[in-house]
Formats: C-alpha cells, sequence, structure tokens
C-alpha cells in the first residue's frame, strides 16, 4: 500500500519563504555595499598612483589591498560556431538543470 503524503504546511512554507526572501535582499544589500567599498578603496588608491597598498590593523590583521590589470584569454566560442559550424556542432553537449525561483 502505498503511503499518503502530508499536506504541506502553509504556515511553514509561508515562514520559509518569507525567509528566504528577506535573506536575499540582505545579500543584495550587502553586495551594493561591497561595491562601494570596493569603490572608495580603488579610488583613493588611483588618486595616489598605488596598485598595492598594506596595512595593519592596531590588533595586528594584515591586509592587502592589490588594484591591477589582468590580462587573460578565452575562447571565441561564438566565433568558432561561426567559422566552423560542422565542427562546432560535433562537440555541442545538451544540457538541463532545474530553475529555483520566488516571485
Amino acid at each position: 500500500m502505498a503511503k499518503k503524503k502530508k499536506a504541506i504546511d502553509n504556515e511553514e512554507m509561508l515562514r520559509l519563504i518569507r525567509s528566504y526572501k528577506s535573506n536575499q535582499n540582505a545579500i543584495s544589500d550587502l553586495k551594493a555595499q561591497l561595491e562601494e567599498d570596493k569603490e572608495a578603496i580603488t579610488a583613493a588608491m588611483k588618486a595616489f598612483g598605488l596598485d598595492e597598498y598594506s596595512v595593519t590593523s592596531p590588533e595586528g590583521d594584515h591586509y592587502k589591498a592589490a588594484f591591477k590589470e589582468v590580462t587573460s584569454e578565452r575562447f571565441d566560442s561564438k566565433a568558432f560556431e561561426k567559422e566552423h559550424p560542422d565542427i562546432y556542432a560535433r562537440y555541442i553537449k545538451a544540457g538541463s538543470s532545474m530553475r529555483f525561483t520566488i516571485s
């Protein structure tokens, strides 16, 4: 005999969803604050022509800020697909995932 599923506890789901949304908003606010801090630090470093800055707190914590250009190379898959569609098609893998959203 199949076991009967319990009904979803609406109050618990509401509590979880509200918690999720609240945490999502807090993360968004923290990301904005991080970006503001980063901009202020890099502006100060630029003003003095620095690409690195080290500081030690009175408690002995050591921090180093670095603001340097980094060069990287990436494979241009769109250009490759356009120029070599037959080869590109042989190496395409289909994928799927589950997406969780709350609105």
